[in-house]
């Protein structure tokens, strides 16, 4: 007897053209290669599409100094490279990076774009660090990896040898990046190095080079050596607060509209040379905390950039002030924990996870607490919630109860 058999059968359509794209297996990658050598990634190119598509692989921008070799198969070629693609079929070739500009790192967004829908593309990153060049001797220049225009940044040119030696330094630069000293003699030992230290100083910004010429006590000279600064305007917003647990967790939660802001962290007194230069790119700088925490002197030091200090009669107003201040729309939820490191570390999981912001109980509410927690009910996305890790004052509660926000006591 014949037997009949049925099926539903649901076909989706796939799309007519598309491009996956990874690096070494990934969306990015990273890696190191001596000066002489090139960095190599695998590279792969899948045609998710329907149909034959041609994928046209290219980078938007190169750092200075940077060749790029696509190889596949037997042939090496420059980008852009098209490359033939069958349906559901992924393509895999290496890339290999070469620079004329040794000792210096820089990034790559490379992107395949279909030549069938160009709507419909995929990229990748790749970043590498080129080693200093080897020419019997080694070198190390350090200079900021970021300076504004008219602030004075220290650098340094280090070298050794293996021989006892003294080796002129002359430090060559466009006029719009200034020098002192612009050369100098240095004593170098087989296990001491001779080191020029120098300051710079740059009038506008752009990208600058330093060309180091170095010759040796016989007058022989010695291949140049080159680094690069990079002058910006001062931009953007930045958040200083002391190191110690409650104060840079509070910052380090700062995150309004999703944008988190960075935060530098210091311990009392002044500030490091590397926390001034990062500091100093940046167009305002949010203090949190009274002068225990951020010093006056600190604060001194940074004279001629925007400075809001941010600070109450306790953690518990300041943390307000802060929410207060860093979410100007509002905000419809607020962490609040009590100053025990078990409720901190609690609180701050809670509040990362959400996007929130936290505020520490270290004190008694006072009237410049409640105005602020009154204020955050009126604003564009009003205060509704409270999350406590801990337990919640009662004058706090009872504040909270009479501006209709609810408490919800989450258990450590």
């Amino acid at each position: 007897m014949p037997i009949r058999i049925e099926f539903n059968i649901k076909v989706v359509e796939k799309e007519g053209y598309g491009l996956a794209m990874s690096i070494n297996d990934a969306k990015s990658a990273s890696t190191s290669a001596n000066a002489e050598e090139p960095a190599e990634f695998d590279l792969s190119v899948k045609n998710l599409g329907r149909f034959r598509d041609i994928a046209s692989i290219d980078a938007s921008s190169l750092p200075d100094g940077w060749i790029v070799l696509i190889q596949d198969g037997q042939k090496e070629v420059l980008l852009p490279y098209d490359l033939s693609l069958d349906p559901g079929v992924a393509h895999i070739m290496k890339m290999k990076i070469q620079t004329t500009e040794p000792g210096r790192k820089g990034v790559m967004h490379l992107e395949a774009t279909s030549l069938g829908n160009r709507s419909m593309n995929a990229s990748v990153d790749a970043e590498v660090k080129f080693g200093i060049a080897v020419r019997g001797y080694d070198v190390d220049i350090q200079v900021p990896e970021k300076m504004t225009a008219n602030k004075t940044y220290k650098g340094s040119f280090s070298i050794m040898l293996q021989v006892r030696e003294k080796v002129y330094i002359g430090v060559v630069t466009p006029p719009e990046l200034m020098v002192i000293p612009m050369a100098q003699v240095v004593e170098v030992r087989p296990k001491q190095p001779g080191i020029a230290n120098f300051t710079m100083l740059a009038s506008q910004p752009g990208d600058y080079p330093l060309i180091f010429r170095l010759v040796d006590s016989n007058g022989i000279p010695m291949p140049e050596e080159v680094a690069a600064v990079k002058v910006v305007k001062p931009d953007g917003m930045i958040i200083l607060t002391g190191d110690d647990l409650l104060y840079s967790t509070v910052a380090s939660l700062s995150s309004p509209n999703n944008k988190t802001v960075p935060v530098i962290t210091i311990p009392p007194g002044r500030l490091s040379d590397n926390d001034m230069e990062r500091l100093e790119t940046y167009a305002k700088i949010v203090i949190l905390g009274n002068e225990s925490i951020v010093s006056h002197e600190a604060e001194k030091a940074l004279e001629g950039i925007e400075i809001d200090r941010i600070q109450g009669e306790s953690l518990y107003e300041s943390s307000w002030r802060f929410v207060e201040e860093m979410w100007q729309n509002g905000t419809s939820k607020v962490v609040l924990s009590t100053p025990k490191p078990t409720d901190v570390f609690r609180a701050y999981q809670i509040a990362k996870i959400g996007d929130l912001p936290l505020v520490v109980s270290d004190g008694k509410l006072n009237a410049a607490t409640k105005s602020i927690m009154e204020n955050m009910t009126k604003r564009d996305i009003a205060l509704s919630r409270i999350v406590s890790i801990g337990e919640v004052d009662p004058e706090t509660a009872k504040a909270l109860q009479g501006l209709n926000v609810s408490i919800e006591e989450v258990s450590t």
